[in-house]
């Protein structure tokens, strides 16, 4: 009832904000300007039409409003003309408008009295300043990346855009097969949003850091917004839109053949890295990207598909790892495949609907580092269980030249495994369960036997948006709502339920796991409804915009059988852990200096809040999962202690912890409930960005910008431990 009543309050928000706030915060690109006579004076009633080959209905038109100025929302990334049509003028008909992804082009024209039939075309650069938006965009459009030397890889692809960096680097594809971590103006990976044609798709894993192993040869363009995200967008870092192919009028598809075999590397290994025993590097042995697509018409002008298939692997070898049992140097084996499939749709002449479906394995046959041994110790992804899919459907629907409805659905489903290799995983409380432990020396930095304990997480993020935007040309808004809910579950298995741990071949201690854990964790709704207005007054236009965030999460029932260091295991379901309702306010203004649309002074401010999914529940649910670190010399004690009973047993020294060598708990309520909870009046963190920069185009298609931020940081978060003063 309280999700109902939650829901409801929100519709009306947007419904509210919809009638009492007559620019559109679209994932799309705009085309914008003012219509005036010879005079000077502004032109009501001119309809401007905007026509491309992009367009699956071929045509899209507006009409001027009272201030002469027009808006086209919607359109998609393409060359566009515009014929201008007004009773007792000519026509005037712009060519060659080249628009990017999440654009809004300023083209003005002036019409002359004369007869209709007469017409003039004509001719100019396609703008590069928007003068409409302060937001910071950088557009890599599918001419660009086949250019550059890049990894087509769309989690590193960031690292082509100014004030980026990468977490981890993708030099050359080295890093195709993991996430890079999108970092940016003070904000971590954590907060980078993903998008396919405006609608979110990161995934529920780790706060939504994961982002999708989306296929290259899906992307048109792809924009990346750096700063003054306007309110359709909840976080502050970098926001990636894919703009998809849809097929066209004509069949066509390409290919894509890359790779190398890692022979172009260089050594590092000098004198005294190897006096410290480090004889192998770290290396590519190879690098692959294999990537063909193909679209076309199932009917002109109404249906279109596009497909696409590809397959790249890095595989690395790690500095000085262990060797396979035949003597060769252990390798991490590795690809990520994927197929996928778009149909876009004119249901309607004023209704289109487009889907995507893509499909992606992942294989790692031997996933370690430095020290771990490849055959036993490593861990992997099967990509017959690791269920990863991202899919989409959308509808659009300009009713009038006013007037667009938008909204879909959205999701991104992931069943990560990290597995012991084939064989390794023991039947629980059996003689090979407890000899095959985990065995890690921290003296010379190595595991064997096994690995960490298993894992395989299922998490499914489900998106549900909506939005109506009324676009009159000065004064436009877009009003919506997303809906962003799943479940982000975790099972742990380990064999012995615990790891041994040495000291340069000598037992020391074991660190016991309450395994098997499970954690069932939903994210019940993370619900954003926001209205973004734009108000154009003469050169000046403003963006206010305001978000209203509701973030609900909690745990299921969840039943765990017996372990060894845990007993059988039940858990009530948790509510509202936890439930926040916050107000972000959004407020950005552009000038456009000279009113040519090619000097434009930028300002904004701008709130955000830090992103959350299941893993907040996860710190503090009762089925957390726990470990816990007691003495182990591999010699019977006393019960209860850690003194050698000084008795003489065939188990004494052979390298397995049986229960009568480990000493007592250091956790009093080990596995059984979470020592950690959330203070009663625990915030959600956030932060201010602030935002100042001008823009001017020096000469056609070249422009210059500078550009200052800062960010402020609230409500940031402090662990405290109640057992010390």
């Amino acid at each position: 009832m309280r999700l109902r009543r939650t829901v409801l309050a929100c519709l009306a928000f947007v419904v509210v904000g919809f009638v009492w706030m007559p620019r559109v915060a679209s994932a799309q690109s705009a085309i914008s300007g003012q219509v005036k006579d010879q005079s000077g004076a502004v032109l009501p009633g001119v309809t401007a039409e905007a026509t491309s080959p992009v367009l699956i209905e071929r045509t899209r038109s507006v009409v001027t409003d009272g201030q002469g100025r027009y808006t086209i929302v919607d359109l998609r990334p393409g060359t566009y003309k515009i014929n201008f049509m007004l009773p007792g003028f000519s026509t005037v008909i712009r060519e060659g408008i080249e628009l990017p992804a999440n654009f809004t082009a300023t083209i003005n024209i002036d019409l002359k009295v004369g007869a209709l039939e007469e017409t003039v075309t004509v001719a100019g650069a396609s703008p590069v300043v928007d003068v409409q938006q302060a937001s910071k965009i950088v557009t890599l459009t599918r001419d660009l990346i086949d250019s550059l030397p890049t990894s087509r890889n769309i989690m590193s692809v960031g690292q082509l855009v100014p004030g980026i960096r990468q977490a981890i680097p993708d030099v050359g594809g080295s890093r195709t097969m993991e996430q890079t971590g999108m970092r940016m103006h003070g904000l971590s990976e954590r907060n980078t949003t993903q998008t396919v044609d405006g609608m979110q798709v990161n995934s529920n894993e780790n706060n939504g850091t994961s982002l999708t192993y989306l296929d290259d040869a899906l992307n048109a363009e792809v924009s990346i917004a750096t700063s003054a995200l306007p309110a359709d967008t909840s976080s502050g870092g970098a926001r990636i839109n894919t703009v998809p192919k849809d097929g066209g009028n004509t069949v066509s598809g390409a290919v894509f053949l890359g790779g190398s075999d890692g022979k172009w590397q260089s050594g590092n290994i000098d004198a005294a890295l190897e006096k410290r025993g480090v004889t192998i590097p770290n290396r590519i042995l190879h690098i692959q990207n294999y990537n063909a697509s193909i679209g076309g018409p199932v009917l002109k002008d109404r249906l279109w598909y596009f497909g696409a298939a590809r397959h790249t692997s890095t595989n690395d070898q790690p500095a000085n790892n262990f060797t396979l049992p035949d003597g060769s140097p252990g390798i991490e084996d590795q690809y990520v495949r994927d197929a996928v499939a778009r149909l876009t749709w004119q249901a309607l002449p004023k209704v289109k609907l487009a889907s995507f479906l893509e499909r992606i394995w992942k294989f790692k046959g031997h996933e370690f580092g430095f020290g771990t041994d490849p055959a036993t110790a490593s861990k992997r992804r099967d990509p017959n269980h690791g269920d990863y899919a991202v899919g989409q459907i959308k509808l659009t629907a300009p009713l009038t030249n006013r007037l667009m409805v938008e909204g879909g659905y959205s999701t991104y489903r992931v069943q990560f495994t990290s597995w012991y290799q084939p064989g390794i995983a023991k039947t629980p409380f059996t003689p090979e369960w407890y000899a095959n432990a985990s065995r890690v020396d921290t003296v010379r930095g190595t595991t064997t036997v096994a690995g960490t304990p298993e894992s395989r997480t299922m998490d499914q993020r489900h998106v549900i948006a909506g939005a109506v935007s009324y676009v009159t040309g000065a004064h436009n808004l877009k009003a919506g709502v997303q809906w962003s809910f799943g479940p982000d579950d975790t099972y742990r298995t380990a064999n012995a339920d615990l790891t041994e741990n040495f000291r340069d071949g000598v037992a020391n201690t074991v660190t016991v796991y309450n395994t098997p854990n499970i954690q069932l964790v939903s994210v019940r709704y993370d619900l954003g409804i926001y209205a973004q207005d734009v108000w154009t007054i003469k050169r000046l236009t403003i963006n206010p915009g305001v978000r209203l965030e509701l973030f609900n999460s909690g745990t299921r029932e969840t039943s765990m059988g017996a372990g060894r260091f845990a007993p059988a295991r039940f858990f009530t379901a948790l509510s509202d852990l936890p439930n926040w309702r916050n107000v972000a306010p959004r407020l950005s203004a552009a000038y456009d200096v000279f009113g040519n649309g090619k000097t434009a002074v930028k300002a904004s401010i701008s709130k955000y809040y830090a992103t959350f999914t299941g893993s907040y529940v996860k710190r503090y649910a009762d089925s957390i999962s726990d470990s816990d670190t007691r003495n182990w010399f591999d010699v019977d004690l006393v019960p209860n202690t850690s003194t050698s009973s000084g008795r003489a047993l065939p188990t004494n020294g052979d390298g397995i912890a049986q229960d009568n060598e480990i000493g007592p708990p250091g956790k009093a309520n080990f596995g059984l409930v979470s020592s950690r909870r959330p203070a009663a009046d625990l915030k959600r963190f956030h932060n201010w960005e602030y935002t100042a920069q001008i823009q001017h185009e020096l000469f056609p298609r070249v422009s210059v910008t500078g550009a200052y931020f800062r960010r402020a940081y609230g409500d940031l978060e402090v662990t405290k431990n109640l057992a010390i003063s």
